[in-house]
């Protein structure tokens, strides 16, 4: 891996998916599906990545692929983005042959750390996913990493009432890993 090309990432980023790059090696893939990826994955493995997004004219809710046509389908940061969040789980369900790993906010302390950095000027709303009852998932960031990591991308955080949150509830879950194996 190229070190000037994971300078230029954030934080944040790198931390996601070698985490969710982790749980691929558990598995005996060589296809990845990245719906929503923009490069990042295939720069940080030696899978076969294929980037699905809006961008390139692709709708995580209206794959155009077959049924199982990648060995796995991951998303990073991007359930808590779509619209038809259970369609876009089922499309993603669909496509994958082996495991599905997803990465977004989840929980009621995400939900309220979504509304400070609304509050603040933070101009990446995310909207977090209800899923219901039995999904299994698995906590991964909490809401203190997220918040003074967010800092670094949007100064109008660093306010009293943002350390507040981080001091009382910064070790809450905020973020989640669903694996969905078939």
């Amino acid at each position: 891996m190229d070190e000037k090309y994971l300078q230029m990432l954030h934080p944040v980023t790198v931390v996601l998916h070698w985490k969710v790059l982790s749980i691929l090696k558990q598995y005996d893939i060589k296809t990845v599906l990245d719906v929503g990826g923009v490069g990042k994955l295939e720069e940080l493995s030696d899978y076969l990545v294929r980037d699905a997004n809006i961008e390139h004219g692709y709708d995580g809710c209206d794959l155009p692929f077959e049924d199982n046509s990648f060995d796995a389908v991951v998303s990073i940061a991007t359930l808590e983005h779509v619209g038809d969040q259970e369609q876009f789980l089922q499309e993603c369900n669909r496509v994958a042959k082996k495991v599905e790993v997803h990465w977004f906010p989840c929980g009621i302390y995400a939900y309220k750390v979504e509304e400070l950095k609304k509050k603040h000027g933070h101009r990446h709303p995310c909207k977090v996913p209800y899923l219901p009852k039995g999904e299994i998932k698995r906590s991964f960031i909490n809401c203190g990493e997220h918040l003074l990591l967010c800092m670094t991308l949007t100064p109008s955080l660093k306010v009293p009432e943002v350390y507040k949150y981080v001091i009382n509830n910064g070790h809450m879950p905020y973020g989640a890993i669903l694996i969905r194996e078939k």
